[in-house]
């Protein structure tokens, strides 16, 4: 179990906060690379965050911060709960993934008023 702090925007606040995240946590660094085997710098940030996007919101999740030089989105999952995840990305070629799926609140003391 690890904690992740990702940076969303609060738009009640109109600014960024910082919101920590509990769960399973992933870091995923990967490169674009061509037929040759060396790196393709010629994609671009705005494609690498367009196509994340587009698959968290066919997934029915939500984008809580587009800024440059990251992404932060969350995706639902099947059992109820859900995975936050933050792109960042270079913008020739590298990108950098953390992913957390988030533990959901499980009730572990049973006791009644009495007993308090």
């Amino acid at each position: 179990m690890s904690k992740y702090e990702f940076e969303i925007k609060d738009a009640k606040l109109n600014k960024n906060v910082k919101k920590k995240v509990q769960g399973r946590h992933w870091f995923l660094p990967y490169e674009v690379r061509k037929s040759d085997g060396s790196r393709n710098q010629s994609v671009s940030r705005a494609e690498f965050y367009e196509n994340f996007k587009a698959a968290a919101r066919e997934k029915g999740g939500e984008v809580l911060l587009e800024e440059v030089g990251q992404l932060v989105f969350t995706v639902p999952r099947d059992d109820g709960g859900k995975t936050w995840c933050r792109l960042s990305t270079t913008g020739m070629g590298q990108q950098y993934l953390h992913i957390i799926d988030e533990k959901s609140f499980s009730k572990s003391l049973t006791f009644s008023a009495a007993e308090m």
